[in-house]
């Protein structure tokens, strides 16, 4: 019984990670605003991965270098997080 409940909890998860990937892609559809795309992005993705805070780094063809267009620092409803870190 106890690998039933722990199947059933693996697949939740892995249904939870699907339906963010269809969101990705609705947005990545339909969102013309890189900035307003990429903080939807990144807010789904700490979401899923139950993060504190997430970043993105896009790769600069020019200098051949990662630049942080967006950066996200999402923390618990109370705020306490930086005080704690």
């Amino acid at each position: 019984m106890a690998d039933s409940k722990e199947e059933i909890t693996g697949l939740k998860e892995r249904v939870t990670q699907l339906e963010t990937c269809y969101q990705v892609t609705s947005l990545l559809n339909s969102e013309l605003n890189l900035t307003k795309l990429l903080d939807s992005i990144m807010e789904m993705v700490r979401s899923v991965m139950k993060a504190d805070a997430c970043s993105l780094l896009l790769l600069d063809e020019e200098t051949n270098e990662l630049a942080p267009p967006a950066a996200s620092l999402l923390f618990f409803e109370n705020r306490e997080f930086l005080r704690h870190h």
